[in-house]
Order: structure tokens, then C-alpha cells, then sequence
């Protein structure tokens, strides 16, 4: 038995242009091949296999300009349909059809279909599969493949073939696999009877003592409802348009338009994985070149592997997801003058590819990537990868945080139960100031442990290492990319992330700094804590 699953494709725009191309001369094939297997008919009364169309179109320029083996797909979905309609001509013959079958017909000139690969063809890397796109389409274009995500839920070893579907403007992948047939038990004892009413009510009663009506004049009025609202939409447009508002009435169901946070969570911990590799071979010195090309930027240093995972990480996610829908704001990448920063795109990810690099640098072990989805100025989904640890933690919104290594992931939760003098403080090796020093000599909990990097730090808090975290701006202070994913991974774990006054912290608000007093901790005392830190504060100002 096979199941079949449909994602829409949010590739870049690169992708796109080549799927599209691909679905063109896709359809160029089919008509080619139904003009072939037509004349056969007409002229000599012969219904053509579609293997027979693969050996005709072989030398036919469509043919050549895809994959050899997706192409032979659309000669053999022409087979098929002839092959319908000997099927039909022979029930004609016979007497049981009313009116004469027709032969298959021609698509629409210059339109669009469906490309299919089937999987023998096709590899799974890094999550990722690869599409081969032929020799042709390299001496042509120079390009060779092109990369969609495997959707998390399936396994890639039950895969049978991937279609690429045109349809509405968009493309769709849609994934053929293989499944357990499901038995059905039909208990005929037991009987639903429904009487159609007036108003297209429905009356349901069964012999088991159960009854119900449906209100099949509200559902009537919702599909009305939609088919208008999708033709008030498309009136005066070409045929076949789609646009964002036909998108969102389309998708009303769903939350907007990504709600299965769980899949782009699998693609971000991919990538996550492989920023870490990427880190990893660079601290051991295994990098195709290791030098690290130490530079400074606003006192901050910078390395060569910084701009490598930065590289990485951007490159990945918007091959998969696109820059519709997202925007994009890294640390390596960022500029003061520029727009990266959006507050007017709800959908940000925001990007640290290597939080800690004095400690990566000085090779203590203590650095991190991170990787945030906020919506609408707040994290719904984070991802932290500690290299040297082999571990990476990742959070949703309402998801709860979950930590990960190579071969198994399990839940975690915050500490609980100690009394405030008996926490423990994750602090900074190196950005400290004066007025954090005080602050941290006059708390009541004075165990302290030295960590470097934010994602270190609330790593070892949801690890229950450590309970408070606090961060405290100077003449600088710490940016989005910083806080953005640690934040998450903390709050889902049960702990609290917050200014010391208590409001919420905000991203994607136009300025990247997080300036002011920020408190991180297991939640027991994080508001008798806040207002002890001001109250310090307060008193070294006035001292």
C-alpha cells in the first residue's frame, strides 16, 4: 500500500526558476509524445507503450533537457493514458459504454507538469535530497542538481519517488511511499441511515441507539462563502493566478501559513548539526584551512569559521524556506546602514554562527551556534548546537526544550527547590565591567561558575548546572543574535528570561541591542531578583 504526501516548495528564487523550467519542457514532452502515440493511431490503428514513446523521444530536444529518468516518467504517463483508452475502446466494442471513447488529447501549450523522480535516482544528505538534473541542463546552464528538504515525518527508506506538481503558481512536492495496509473490520450488524431534509439539514439515526443532525446549510454557506471570496479575488486576473490573499483564504485552517513549526524545526536542528561540524573542524584543525584569519570588528573578533557557518546557515535555510516569507538577520552579515533589520516582516530568523569566539579562539570549549525563528518580535523557535559538548538543544513555542546528540534526544527541565543563597551564577570570563562586578559581589547567592558564550551558559542552567544568568550593558550591549535562541531554549525549560523590570524581552525591533539589565533564571526567585538588582544598582548610582 502507498500513502502520498504534499509539501509546498519554498525554495529561493533559483530553485524555482529551475523546477519551473523542468515542469515546461515536462509538458513540451507529454504533448510530444501524445502527437507521436496519436498518429500511431489514426494512421496505422496501433496504441504505442509508453516504453515505445521513451525509445521515440530519446533524440527529442525536451527529452534532453531534463533528467533521462524523470523524463521517461512523462513518456510513460502518456503510455498510461493510451493504454486507459485501449481499455475503453474495448468496453465500447462490447457494448457497455454509452459513448465512444476519445483519444488522450494535448496539454495546454507552454504550460506546466508534473516532473516525476523516482527515488533510485535520487540521494539523502544532511537531510536534504538531491535532484540530478542531467548532462544537458550542465552544458547548458551549468547547473547539475538542485536540494529539497526530506519532510521529517517519513523515512527516506520507504520512499518510492518524489513528483514535482505545478499547481496555483506554486510547486508541490509530493512524496510516494510505501505503507502498511490497514484492515478494516466492518461490523454489518450495525447500520447509519441518513435522511436528506429540507434546508440541507441531515438527520442521522442508528440501530444502536445513536442519533444526530448535521447542519449541512451552515457548511453549504462555507463553501459558498469561499468559492466567492476566491473568485472576488481572481476576477479580472489571467487564468490560473494566485496571490497571497487566495493563499491565506485557501489556508484557513492552518495558522499562518507555517503552522508545523515541527518541520521547519527539523530542517533548522539539520542545520544546526552541520554548522556545528563546520566549527568543529575548524577548533581541531581537521578544515580543508585552518587558519582562522583573526580580524576585529567593533572590538569583537572574527574569524574565518565565523563567515564559513554564517555562510552556511544562510545558504541553507533559504534554499529551503525562501526570502517570501523570511527575513534573514546574522551577526556576520548585519549592517548598521542596512535593512536587515525589519520590524515591518513578522517572520525573522535571526542567526549567531558563532556565539563565543574569544573562547573559540582560545580554545575553551565554551562556544555555540544559534538559530531563532521569531514572529512578531518573539522567539517561537530555537535551536543551540554547544560543538565540543556533541549536543544541540531546540525549543518551540508551547513545544517544551529537548536537548539532542548524535543518537538520541530527551526533555529537559530547569532546577527547583533550593534556597535563593544556594543558586548558582553562570558569569562571563570576559565581558564584564565595573558596575556588573559590584552587582554580582552584593546577591544573595554567591556560588559562582565561569562560562563562556550565552548559549553556554543557559545550556548549563537547563542542564541544572547552574540557576541565574545575568547580562548587564555598557557602553555596548548584547545584540538580538545573542539572546534570540538561548531565550527559548530557557523559558520552555521553565525558567524565566527578562529586563530587570520585568518586561519581556523584544527582537526585531529596529535596534539589535538589548540594552539595559537582562535576567535569566530557573524562575523560583527571578522577581526578587530583579528588584534586588535594581535596588543594588540604585545604591551604586547614589554611592
Amino acid at each position: 500500500m502507498f500513502g502520498c504526501q504534499q509539501i509546498l516548495i519554498k525554495g529561493d528564487k533559483d530553485t524555482k526558476a529551475i523546477i519551473e523550467y523542468l515542469c515546461h519542457e515536462s509538458n513540451s514532452l507529454y504533448n510530444c509524445s501524445v502527437y507521436y502515440a496519436r498518429q500511431m493511431w489514426f494512421k496505422m490503428g496501433k496504441i504505442v507503450s509508453g516504453f515505445d514513446l521513451t525509445a521515440q523521444m530519446k533524440r527529442n530536444k525536451h527529452f534532453n533537457a531534463g533528467y533521462a529518468s524523470a523524463m521517461q516518467q512523462t513518456c510513460l504517463n502518456v503510455g498510461e493514458a493510451f493504454k486507459s483508452f485501449k481499455k475503453l475502446l474495448s468496453k465500447a466494442q462490447k457494448g457497455e459504454l454509452d459513448q465512444k471513447p476519445k483519444a488522450p488529447n494535448y496539454r495546454q501549450t507552454g504550460g506546466l507538469f508534473t516532473v516525476t523522480y523516482p527515488k533510485r535516482w535520487l540521494k539523502l544528505k544532511d537531510g536534504f535530497i538531491r535532484f540530478p538534473l542531467g548532462n544537458q541542463v550542465k552544458a547548458w546552464f551549468g547547473i547539475s542538481e538542485f536540494f529539497l528538504p526530506m519532510p521529517s515525518n517519513l523515512e527516506w527508506s520507504d520512499i518510492k519517488e518524489i513528483r514535482i506538481l505545478p499547481r496555483n503558481r506554486c510547486f508541490y512536492a509530493e512524496f510516494v511511499y510505501q505503507t502498511e495496509s490497514i484492515s478494516i473490520q466492518v461490523d454489518k450488524s450495525k447500520v447509519l441511515g441518513i435522511d436528506h431534509g429540507l434546508n440541507n439539514w441531515l438527520a442521522c439515526v442508528t440501530n444502536v441507539g445513536t442519533s444526530f443532525i448535521v447542519d449541512g446549510l451552515h457548511l453549504k454557506s462555507l463553501n459558498q462563502w469561499y468559492n466567492k471570496s476566491i473568485a472576488k479575488i481572481k476576477e479580472n486576473t489571467p487564468q490560473g493566478f494566485w496571490s497571497n490573499s487566495t493563499q491565506v483564504i485557501h489556508i484557513l485552517d492552518r495558522a499562518k501559513l507555517m503552522k508545523d513549526l515541527q518541520e521547519i524545526l527539523a530542517i533548522a536542528r539539520q542545520i544546526g548539526w552541520g554548522a556545528a561540524d563546520i566549527l568543529r573542524s575548524y577548533y581541531h584543525g581537521t578544515a580543508k584551512d585552518p587558519n582562522l584569519e583573526v580580524e576585529y570588528k567593533e572590538n569583537e573578533p572574527v574569524t574565518v569559521a565565523d563567515i564559513a557557518v554564517s555562510q552556511y546557515i544562510l545558504q541553507k535555510l533559504q534554499a529551503t524556506l525562501g526570502n517570501e516569507d523570511f527575513a534573514y538577520i546574522s551577526e556576520e552579515t548585519y549592517q548598521l546602514a542596512s535593512a536587515d533589520a525589519n520590524p515591518s516582516v513578522p517572520w525573522v530568523w535571526i542567526i549567531d554562527p558563532l556565539d563565543g569566539t574569544r573562547d573559540f579562539i582560545e580554545k575553551t570549549g565554551d562556544y555555540a551556534v544559534h538559530i531563532a525563528l521569531v514572529n512578531e518580535n518573539r522567539p517561537v523557535l530555537a535551536v543551540v548546537a554547544v560543538p565540543e559538548a556533541e549536543k544541540l538543544y531546540y525549543a518551540t513555542k508551547g513545544g517544551g526544550t529537548f536537548v539532542e546528540t548524535r543518537d538520541r534526544s530527551v526533555p529537559l527541565q530547569v532546577s527547583s527547590g533550593k534556597r535563593v543563597e544556594d543558586l548558582t551564577l553562570v558569569v562571563s570570563r570576559s565581558h564584564r565591567n565595573q558596575r556588573l562586578d559590584y552587582l554580582l559581589q552584593n546577591l544573595p547567592c554567591q556560588n559562582q561558575k565561569g562560562v563562556g558564550s550565552v548559549g553556554c551558559k543557559i545550556a548549563t542552567i537547563v542542564e541544572q548546572q547552574a540557576d541565574i544568568y545575568i547580562s548587564l550593558s555598557g557602553k555596548s550591549a548584547p545584540k538580538d543574535w545573542d539572546i534570540a535562541a538561548p531565550e527559548l531554549i530557557l523559558t520552555e525549560a521553565g525558567g524565566k528570561f527578562t529586563h530587570f523590570d520585568g518586561t519581556p524581552l523584544q527582537y526585531n525591533t529596529g535596534d539589535i541591542n538589548q540594552w539595559g539589565g537582562l535576567l535569566a533564571s530557573n524562575g523560583e526567585y527571578h522577581e526578587v531578583l530583579c528588584k534586588e538588582a535594581e535596588r543594588i544598582l540604585v545604591q551604586l548610582d547614589h554611592s
